[in-house]
């Protein structure tokens, strides 16, 4: 392979999760969580020891809530975290 190549890649994911029973209590706000999905994307080069990224988790920002534990008499909710878009750089020495 020629040293001064560059390559390029993509990947993209789709994470399902079913709906669940969170408590035992029918009457607790937890006892049913709700299924989602999740999308992700990553796109990028490589050159000689670099590789450089672009990625995107949750992609539509799903935020539904997921849990609602009831802590110490307090009803939480639990969401997914925020769509988050970044760069990311490696390099192997």
């Amino acid at each position: 392979m020629n040293p001064s190549t560059v390559t390029g890649f993509a990947t993209g994911d789709w994470n399902y999760v079913g709906s669940s029973h969170g408590t035992v209590g029918v009457t607790d706000p937890d006892y049913i969580r709700p299924s989602y999905e999740v999308v992700g994307l990553n796109a990028g080069v490589n050159y000689r020891a670099w590789e450089l990224s672009l990625f995107a988790k949750n992609l539509f920002n799903a935020q539904e809530i997921i849990q609602r534990p009831n802590l110490q008499t307090v009803n939480r909710g639990y969401t997914l975290r925020p769509r988050t878009i970044g760069l990311s750089a490696f390099v192997n020495f």
